[in-house]
């Protein structure tokens, strides 16, 4: 089968998509489904004599595996071939081939990952993304791959740069912002220098981004100013998980 063909699992029914140019995040919103939640939907394509499940970044867990499991049996039928093989999750690394990496239907087959203990309780994602260096103290619900994340984070960024400057002048002028301290004037001064690199690597769409966005805001939270606190507080929570926004933003949009 070189025929490319995608899949998603909603509502425990398997849909197909094929001949099409869209990838799942435009089919799945093309069928005005919640956004908010396709990080989290089984999904994966046929190719290759292969069907291979995943979510997210082409990871998978005990939930992808089990619905895996659950479905292949009736895509084989629905396919009309009984010997496709079935896969979760895709190894990606740059310079190789992608391949899939846990085998489903054949369990005597070797997997990739079968000298890891501890495969069958925790999430395998294969990224290199830097951001998963952060992941074992904060989980980064973002996806910093999609496109439209990353255009949001920038212009929230470019926002809390003008209102960072609007209020530092503010707090000066009313002489609740004492920069005599040298600690302190630091401190401004790393702050519009995160938020101005952070805007350039969003720009040319650098994976560190999310790295110097949350420094960001942090360091404006360290001013220890209530403004400030709030401020960084809002950003932070922003660049960790834009949905929470999103889904302010719609209540107030329906009302």
């Amino acid at each position: 089968m070189n025929k490319k063909i995608l899949f998603m699992v909603i509502d425990n029914k398997v849909k197909y998509l094929s001949d099409s140019d869209m990838d799942h995040r435009e089919w799945y919103k093309s069928l005005n489904l919640d956004l908010d939640e396709f990080d989290n939907v089984v999904r994966g394509f046929i190719l290759d004599n292969k069907i291979v499940f995943y979510k997210g970044l082409f990871k998978y867990d005990n939930e992808t595996i089990d619905i895996a499991e659950k479905m292949y049996p009736e895509m084989r039928k629905k396919l009309n071939n009984p010997n496709l093989e079935v896969y979760c999750g895709v190894y990606t690394n740059e310079g190789e081939k992608w391949e899939p990496i846990h085998r489903v239907d054949n369990p005597n087959i070797n997997n990739r990952f079968e000298k890891d203990t501890n495969i069958e309780k925790k999430t395998i994602e294969k990224s290199n993304d830097i951001k998963e260096e952060l992941d074992p103290l904060i989980e980064i619900k973002n996806n910093y791959e999609d496109p439209k994340i990353v255009k949001r984070a920038m212009i929230g960024t470019i926002i809390v740069l003008i209102i960072n400057i609007i209020l530092k002048i503010v707090l000066y002028k009313t002489n609740c912002l004492v920069l005599s301290n040298t600690l302190d004037t630091l401190l401004v001064f790393i702050q519009f220098i995160l938020l101005i690199v952070s805007i350039y690597l969003y720009n040319i769409k650098n994976k560190l981004a999310s790295i110097t966005s949350l420094a960001a805001a942090v360091t404006i939270v360290l001013t220890f100013n209530i403004f400030d606190i709030i401020l960084g507080l809002i950003y932070f929570i922003f660049m960790i998980d834009q949905s929470i926004f999103s889904k302010i933003v719609n209540k107030i949009v329906k009302k």
